[in-house]
């Protein structure tokens, strides 16, 4: 046997593999796009015969190829180009058999070269079916993921907010123990206020008892132990418990010393080397709220003109502004002392309630706690009036005629606010 017919009975051999065996779609067109050649595995998947499609236009056999604009692909290929039709945009080429499933499939259209001509047109079809599936999976599988990933993190930020609540809430009464008992052992406190700060903190340290207990709860619901104990409660005592809260120094140790023999010093410094102005003392003042190494002098000179009224005033409103927490009007704090270094200062409860009162008024704890305008004015208060009652305003967007009603709903006789 020649070569020539050799390699004429192997290539024989091969397109008769492709047409019986191959795993894709194969078949051929001449150059006015008759079908030559329809292998089995698209009668397999189109329902069309080979007898039924061989000498007829593609476009006969399938007009919604046309349709579909598929058709300036042919023209290309004939032209000598080739194109790729992926299934990402363009889903499928050869429909598939009646009431079967639409296919996912991925096109490759080529020319066919005789002699350097173009003589056809040779389409490869393959069935991407089980790749779209699994990556259809995997999408599941990631968005599951992201979705896992998310309930994650929004447990691990409910435990924070948990965790950042409770430390709140077991702080709060041992502020008020703390600082009652502090001005207990420093003799600060009248004899006849002695019981009440013992009933104070013989109260916060009942209510700390019941946090813990409240902790130990969380582990009673998970096991499903947890017992309802329902009973009539007073909200007096109640509201009394939460009046008797000690604002502790949030700012000491930043914007001014946190020790109170260091704080006093620098204090009285800043104040022997202001001068007091002449004339009657005033009533009002407006001090910077920076820290002290920044505004201690010049706050120093507005505190000085007060030193008249050391030992007359027994009220002063400290209005500033909010820097942590939006305010709409004006806040004032549940607390009923507010710490420094220097000592506890009490809260004129009765100007509070009446303040609270007015409809741009509200208490707002988280306004007041790490608000710093107000606590550093308060050392210099302490130094140069000596013992008075703290009315604390933290001003947000109330409006000029909202403070002046609530300056005037305390402006009471002729001392110093």
């Amino acid at each position: 046997m020649s070569p020539e017919n050799e390699g004429e009975l192997l290539n024989a051999a091969t397109l008769r593999w492709l047409n019986e065996f191959a795993s894709q779609g194969i078949f051929t067109t001449d150059a006015q796009l008759r079908v030559e050649s329809w292998n089995r595995w698209l009668e397999q998947h189109s329902g069309v015969a080979a007898e039924s499609a061989i000498g007829r236009r593609l476009f006969d056999i399938f007009p919604e190829i046309a349709l579909r604009g598929f058709e300036a692909h042919y023209r290309a290929a004939l032209a000598g180009e080739s194109r790729v039709l992926a299934h990402t945009f363009h889903k499928f080429l050869i429909p598939a058999a009646a009431s079967t499933p639409e296919p996912a499939q991925t096109a490759r259209i080529a020319p066919l070269l005789v002699g350097g001509r173009v003589a056809g047109t040779i389409t490869w079809i393959e069935d991407v079916s089980e790749r779209v599936a699994t990556e259809r999976e995997l999408r599941h599988q990631i968005e599951a993921a992201e979705f896992s990933r998310t309930v994650a993190e929004d447990a691990l930020r409910t435990k924070d907010e948990f965790l950042a609540t409770l430390s709140h809430e077991l702080r709060t009464p041992l502020n008020a123990i703390v600082g009652w008992g502090r001005m207990l052992l420093d003799g600060s406190i009248e004899e006849g206020k002695k019981r009440k700060a013992l009933e104070v903190i013989d109260r916060n340290a009942a209510l700390q008892v019941r946090l813990v207990d409240d902790i130990l709860d969380v582990s009673r619901i998970i096991t499903g132990g947890l017992r309802l104990e329902v009973r009539p409660v007073d909200l007096g005592v109640v509201i009394a418990a939460a009046l008797d809260a000690i604002r502790p120094a949030a700012v000491a140790g930043s914007f001014y010393p946190a020790d109170a023999a260091t704080l006093r010093r620098a204090v009285e410094g800043y104040l022997a080397g202001a001068e007091a102005p002449e004339g009657p003392p005033p009533r009002a003042i407006i001090a910077p709220h920076a820290g002290y190494v920044y505004s201690g002098p010049i706050a120093a000179r507005a505190y000085a003109a007060l030193a008249p009224w050391r030992g007359v005033a027994r009220r002063v409103i400290v209005a500033g502004p909010c820097h942590r927490v939006y305010v709409p009007g004006v806040a004032v704090p549940s607390a009923s002392a507010f710490a420094t270094p220097l000592g506890t200062l009490s809260l004129d409860e009765a100007a509070l309630a009446r303040l609270r009162a007015l409809p741009w008024v509200e208490t707002h704890d988280r306004a007041h706690a790490q608000e710093h305008c107000i606590e550093v004015q308060l050392p210099f208060l302490q130094s140069v009036l000596g013992e008075f009652e703290l009315v604390p305003l933290v001003v947000g967007d109330a409006s000029p005629d909202e403070m002046a009603a609530t300056f005037e709903a305390i402006w009471e006789g002729a001392s110093p606010v």
